[in-house]
């Protein structure tokens, strides 16, 4: 686990919310909240964090259960063949909802129809950063790339992951094409980044911010609408003239298709007060993610919205995992 993201889950785990019990729709026992990827990232940390304040909303245990591998079909699958009475969530990235649909030859459920959405929990721009004594701009990384095809390496946490699809998107929008390595993750890409055996990775701020800050990496760009608040000086690639680029790491809760309204209801409720903590947000932010709650429909929304972008991308660029 990165410090940052060590320094904000000792915060988090201090920090006292309000108690406020809703009306009881879900069952009586424990619930489940199922993180698809391993301990220590960002889901896992939105997931600890959720666990103590749904816990304290509904009065009862609220258990955040790892189940990684697969691009998160695996704890996504055991999500949508459960009971659907509220007791057993899942809080996502992007992967199991909207990518690996276009990756794997088959799927253990159906994406477009095994969830019901709660709320999204946050966004998380994609930051291009480099490798300073071989990129100094966009700009010349635009201008090399043109004449040069293929002449920059950039690395990614792994084929078909939002770090590799977001430098796709960048080749399709931008014609630059530059040659892929992945790695088993974003924190071994970042290592031989710091050490010059590539030119560039996207990823997440948390895995770079410490570097970007001491120098040791450059930032290029943000893949948002807005800049990093921990990062305030680096623009977003649409400032700088690189237009219908966007590529985050949103997170999201959701719980079984057929989970009763009432119940999904509820749930919503809870998350949106417990998003709305300023210093929660303060927090969040310091990493480079944004806190952001919505209705049901507006999460189902930009679900359907990113599937249909991503798949896309992947379709034009071949991508396939086995």
């Amino acid at each position: 686990m990165s410090r940052v993201l060590l320094l904000a889950l000792a915060a988090v785990s201090v920090w006292s919310w309000p108690a406020v019990v809703y009306p009881q729709a879900i069952p009586p026992g424990p619930i489940r909240l199922v993180s698809p990827f391993a301990p220590g990232g960002l889901t896992d940390l939105l997931a600890r964090l959720l666990s103590n304040d749904l816990g304290a909303a509904f009065g009862r245990n609220v258990i955040v259960d790892n189940r990684p591998g697969a691009g998160g079909n695996i704890g996504a699958e055991l999500v949508a063949k459960a009971t659907a009475d509220g007791r057993t969530l899942l809080l996502s990235s992007p992967s199991p909802l909207t990518i690996n649909e276009f990756l794997y030859v088959e799927m253990p459920f159906n994406s477009q129809i095994a969830f019901a959405p709660i709320s999204k929990l946050a966004d998380m721009s994609q930051l291009m950063v480099v490798y300073p004594k071989k990129v100094i701009s966009l700009a010349e990384l635009l201008s090399i790339g043109a004449k040069k095809p293929e002449y920059y390496r950039f690395g990614s946490a792994g084929s078909g992951s939002i770090a590799h699809l977001a430098l796709e998107m960048f080749g399709q929008v931008t014609k630059i094409r530059t040659i892929h390595v992945p790695y088993k993750g974003a924190g071994p890409a970042a290592q031989d980044l710091l050490g010059g055996q590539i030119d560039g990775i996207f990823t997440n701020p948390p895995t770079v911010i410490a570097h970007v800050q001491a120098g040791r990496l450059r930032a290029l760009g943000v893949a948002g609408g807005k800049r990093l608040a921990a990062l305030p000086e680096v623009p977003t690639f649409s400032e700088q003239g690189v237009k219908n680029f966007e590529a985050s790491s949103w997170f999201g809760l959701l719980a079984p298709a057929g989970t009763p309204p009432k119940t999904v209801q509820e749930l919503n409720r809870a998350v949106v007060k417990i998003l709305q903590v300023q210093e929660t947000q303060k927090r969040f932010s310091e990493m480079g993610a944004e806190l952001s709650s919505s209705t049901p429909q507006e999460f189902d929304a930009f679900i359907r919205a990113e599937r249909k972008k991503w798949g896309a991308i992947i379709r034009t660029a071949g991508i396939k995992v086995n």
